[in-house]
């Protein structure tokens, strides 16, 4: 064999040693495949406001982070508790007006608000209860109000006030718990949640106003209530995309060993995890959860 073809083997094996380094499964931290792509959104809002999840993008703008605390586990889990909440009020308010579809249009929309949730915990490996049927909660607390609800929506006008002052209710508490967020991934999915609530809050008080009722807020200063009422739907932002398309764990990030990293019970109790077992002991800014509209 000459000097030529030995060294056009040679320079053939390296470039396909480097072939297969670059496109190995191990290697978690490239981004080359991104690099280059635009930005993307993970909320779709609809002409009439309706705010949905993207959720086939989720994956693609998350970040990796540390394994998430006792404290983000219950948080998120309330938080997924309280979007089925909102759903299923949705669901049972179309059934007993079945001709206002704006009752259908939000419960659809919330259901990619509890896929999010859902994925962010996939996302973390943490193990979690399947969802309970619509208008049936684990936590007696949240049984008893979705009850009173219902029965408060005892006329159409009523059931739109109803979700309205849910929506205002999520409003205060997501603006009030992203102060105390430090996971990026965490506040990035629960800054979107925040517009899809106010988003809502606009096109159900656009539905009381076109019955010829005048909804006056339960819980928002009637300056803050007159911002959002006036301004348009919100679209959200873009998200630069995050990794390798596929590697949508967190521990798939960075070389990190695949493995459980938590579990919830469907109380929404943090029954382990890695970063400390103890719910609520963890000081650290940014462990929102503890005691969060039913967190523990």
């Amino acid at each position: 064999m000459n000097t030529n073809n030995k060294l056009f083997i040679w320079a053939y094996l390296v470039f396909s040693f480097l072939l297969v380094s670059c496109n190995s499964d191990t290697d978690f931290d490239d981004n080359s495949e991104y690099a280059n792509l635009e930005p993307i959104s993970i909320l779709n809002v609809s002409a009439e406001g309706t705010s949905s999840f993207m959720v086939d993008h989720i994956y693609r703008v998350l970040d990796t982070t540390s394994p998430l605390t006792a404290d983000e586990i219950e948080f998120l889990y309330a938080v997924r508790e309280d979007e089925k909440m909102t759903h299923d009020l949705n669901i049972a308010f179309s059934s007993l007006y079945p001709a206002a579809m704006q009752f259908v249009k939000i419960s659809r929309a919330e259901a990619t608000h509890i896929i999010t949730i859902e994925k962010l915990f996939d996302y973390y490996e943490i193990d979690y209860p399947a969802l309970t049927s619509p208008g049936v909660f684990a936590d007696e607390d949240r049984q008893n109000r979705y009850n009173e609800l219902v029965a408060e929506g005892n006329t159409l006008v009523n059931a739109y006030k109803v979700i309205a002052s849910l929506e205002e209710e999520n409003i205060i508490a997501y603006t009030h718990v992203l102060g105390d967020i430090s996971n990026s991934n965490i506040k990035l999915i629960v800054s979107n949640l925040l517009r899809g609530s106010r988003n809502h809050l606009r096109s159900i008080v656009r539905q009381i106003n076109a019955s010829g009722e005048v909804y006056t807020p339960v819980l928002l200063d009637d300056i803050t209530y007159q911002e959002i009422i006036s301004s348009q739907p919100e679209q959200g932002n873009k998200y630069q995309q995050q990794g390798k398309q596929g590697q949508n764990t967190n521990s798939k990030k960075g070389n990190r060993q695949q493995s459980r990293k938590g579990s919830v019970n469907k109380l929404g109790v943090c029954t382990g995890c890695a970063n400390g077992n103890s719910s609520g002991n963890n000081p650290n800014k940014g462990d929102a959860g503890k005691g969060y509209r039913g967190g523990h």
